[in-house]
C-alpha cells in the first residue's frame, strides 16, 4: 500500500496520474491527483489525506484516514479489483460492503448513469461512507447488514483495520456490536429486485449471505471470496450459484479471489 505515496514522491509531476485505460467499454479513464506538498507534509503516516478522483469532467475527494483506506484505494483503483467488461453497462448496481465508498466511486465514475445502492453497517465507518459519497447524487446508502434472516446480528469489529470487520467470527477481532440486519429479500424490496451488478466483499459472510436469495433478476456478480474464511474451494463457491457461470477470476492473495459471475438465463 505504500507503493502509492512512493510512486507519488518518485514523479517530478505535480499531480500522480493513473493512466492506465479504465473501463474498455466506455473508455473511462481515471486521474488520481494528490498535492505533492500534501503528502510531504504528511510523511509521518501521510494522514489526513484527501484524493481527487476523476474520470472526465465528474470528480469527487476520496478523505484517506489511515493506511487501511490507502490499501483499499490502492486495490480498487490502482490493481483494478473490479476492472471486467460489464455488459451490458450497468444502471443499477448494488454494493454489498461499501466500507469507506471507494467502490461505489469507482462504479460511479466508470458508469455515471448509474444508481449505486451501497450496503454498509459498520457503526465506525458508516458516516465516512456518507461523507465520501454524498457529492453524488445517484450513491443511496443503507446503515445495515445482509443476513439470512431480517432482525439483529453481532458484527465482529476490527478497531483498527475497518475492512476485517465481519459477521464471521476471527480471532483477531477485538469486540462485537449488535447491528441491524436485513436479508436479501428485504434488500431488494428497497432497491428493486432487477439489478444489472452485484458486488460483494462481506469478509467471509458470501457463503451465507445469498444463501436463500433469489439472483434471478441480477445480472452480473463480482466479489472477493475469502476462501481463508469460508474454507473449500473457489469452484465450490462459484457451483453455490447455478445460474451463474465464472467468467474471470484474480487471485488477490494466496487464499482470496475476486470473481466475475454472469447469469446465464439473461441474455445480454
Amino acid at each position: 500500500m505504500l507503493g502509492i505515496i512512493r510512486n507519488h514522491l518518485s514523479r517530478s509531476s505535480k499531480y500522480w496520474k493513473y493512466g492506465s485505460h479504465m473501463g474498455g467499454i466506455n473508455g473511462a479513464r481515471f486521474v488520481v491527483q494528490a498535492e505533492l506538498t500534501s503528502v510531504l507534509h504528511r510523511l509521518n503516516f501521510f494522514l489526513p489525506l484527501s484524493f481527487p478522483l476523476i474520470s472526465g469532467d465528474k470528480g469527487v475527494t476520496l478523505k484517506i484516514n489511515n493506511l487501511y483506506d490507502l490499501a483499499v484505494l490502492e486495490e480498487i483503483f490502482f490493481e483494478q479489483d473490479y476492472e471486467f467488461d460489464y455488459l451490458p453497462l450497468p444502471k443499477k448496481i448494488v454494493d454489498i460492503g461499501a466500507n469507506i465508498g471507494v467502490s461505489a466511486l469507482y462504479f460511479s465514475l466508470r458508469f455515471p448513469e448509474a444508481e449505486v445502492h451501497c450496503v454498509e453497517v459498520n457503526p465506525m465507518i458508516v458516516h465516512r461512507l456518507l461523507s465520501n459519497t454524498r457529492a453524488l447524487p445517484q450513491i443511496r446508502v443503507y446503515p445495515i447488514a445482509i443476513a439470512e434472516k431480517d432482525g439483529m446480528v453481532r458484527l465482529n469489529v476490527d478497531g483498527s483495520r475497518h475492512a476485517s470487520s465481519s459477521l464471521v467470527l476471527r480471532d483477531h477481532l477485538s469486540h462485537s456490536v449488535q447491528v441491524p440486519a436485513w436479508s436479501y429479500s428485504t434488500l431488494v424490496i428497497h432497491t428493486g429486485d432487477a439489478i444489472d451488478l452485484l458486488k460483494f466483499d462481506v469478509e467471509g459472510a458470501e457463503t451465507f449471505i445469498f444463501q436463500d436469495a433469489d439472483l434471478s433478476k441480477v445480472r452480473e456478480m463480482v466479489g472477493e471470496v475469502h476462501l481463508d474464511l469460508i474454507g473449500g474451494s473457489l469452484e465450490g463457491f462459484v457451483s453455490r450459484f447455478p445460474a451463474f457461470e465464472l467468467l474471470e477470476k484474480r487471485r488477490t492473495s494466496e487464499s482470496r479471489f475476486v470473481v466475475h459471475m454472469r447469469n446465464k438465463d439473461l441474455k445480454r
